[in-house]
């Protein structure tokens, strides 16, 4: 996350918060009406769910059993289409407790995942089993299963959309067992859609306050453009170049394009 947040990492009540999705080049703009666990940021969720038996790929190129619930076994990553979901009894979906439906649209999940130990190598997919991570733009597949990609260790931070399944990717490079743990800091926002397009042009230029956080998104699949159209009714406002405003005939087609996409906002 970037620009404004409390010390917790997470959005204050009344601040503008922009998503952008960085593969369409475009971003959601919201306004955070509050947080509804302005009390607890904070979930000590437990070990990882990984179960003991289940096999998993490793980095030499052979498998491996988990060898007790909630441990990562050396040199073991998580295979592709089976990324981590988070269960939680009396949740929307007791499979995955960040998983909602789109008439969730004005509740917004904004979660900090924090795995020890903190040299757990971490990706996410979005939705669960889209790779996101690449090279050479689409040539060569850069996820969890390859040892040396700047994938970050120990921490994640994402936004999740309504009707879209994350999955967290873990990777362990090491040559002994983790006995993990989770921490979740979390904001459950409701949230509400900036509907002037002024407003939307000054925070996406940066002429007002906001907190941003990208999403990796390199692959725009279907699932996640049409999430983003029941859930919001627009898949994002476009974002341009911060010179495009100077100019008196961009910043009017802007602000005409922006006035389109917000007649057909859902909230």
């Amino acid at each position: 996350m970037q620009g404004l947040t409390d010390a917790q990492g997470l959005v204050p009540d009344n601040a503008y918060m922009v998503v952008y999705i960085p593969e369409t080049k475009s971003a959601l703009v919201h306004r955070v009406v509050n947080r509804a666990n302005n009390l607890s940021a904070t979930l000590e969720y437990g070990a990882l769910p990984l179960i003991a038996g289940d096999s998993m790929p490793t980095y030499d190129g052979s498998s491996v059993d988990v060898p007790e619930t909630g441990v990562l076994p050396a040199r073991a990553y998580s295979r592709n289409g089976s990324g981590i979901r988070f269960p939680l009894a009396n949740a929307w979906d007791v499979n995955d407790m960040f998983y909602t439906p789109d008439d969730y649209r004005r509740t917004l999940m904004h979660v900090i995942v924090d795995v020890h130990p903190a040299i757990t190598r971490l990706d996410l997919q979005i939705p669960s089993g889209m790779e996101q991570g690449k090279f050479q733009r689409s040539n060569v597949s850069m996820g969890i299963d390859r040892v040396g990609t700047a994938l970050p260790r120990g921490r994640v931070e994402t936004a999740f959309i309504p009707e879209v399944g994350y999955a967290l990717m873990v990777g362990n490079d090491t040559n002994i067992n983790f006995n993990t743990g989770v921490r979740f800091t979390y904001g459950e926002y409701t949230i509400e859609s900036v509907k002037n397009p002024y407003t939307v042009l000054d925070v996406l230029m940066g002429q007002r306050a906001a907190s941003w956080i990208t999403l990796p998104v390199t692959y725009y699949s279907n699932q996640l453009q049409q999430a983003l159209r029941n859930a919001y009714g627009y898949e994002g406002f476009p974002v341009y170049p911060r010179d495009a405003r100077d100019r008196e005939e961009s910043r009017t087609q802007i602000l005409a394009n922006y006035t389109k996409i917000i007649q057909g906002m859902m909230i």
